[in-house]
């Protein structure tokens, strides 16, 4: 299962997070990207099978509503793109959940508290 975690916050955020991207990948087996601060990266190491800054250019088609190409799409998106995404925000955020719709299967916004 090819699972795509984005996760923009600071430190804090990422350590709430940690028990889910454990038990997906001992419960489920999944295959983790995490997208998050380039700063969490030694922290997730271990987490999460690619690790992405949320400040990669790559993801600038993501927030500007444009589709991604698949076929020559940026390494950090698996063949044939994410069974799931989750986006771990506060706000619901209708265009990119619909964005992330072009890379998965099935988008769900959960609800981050501060």
């Amino acid at each position: 299962m090819e699972v795509c975690i984005y996760r923009p916050g600071a430190l804090g955020d990422l350590l709430v997070t940690l028990p889910i991207l454990q038990w997906l990948l001992e419960a489920k087996g999944a295959r983790i990207t995490l997208i998050a601060s380039p700063d969490w990266e030694p922290v997730a190491k271990g987490m999460a099978h690619r690790f992405v800054s949320c400040e990669d250019r790559t993801l600038l088609p993501l927030f500007s509503g444009h589709p991604l190409d698949l076929a020559s799409s940026p390494q950090w998106i698996c063949e044939g793109g994410f069974q799931f995404a989750f986006l771990l925000l506060r706000n619901q955020d209708q265009a990119l959940e619909d964005a992330f719709r072009w890379i998965s299967s099935e988008v769900f916004w959960i609800q981050s508290r501060p």
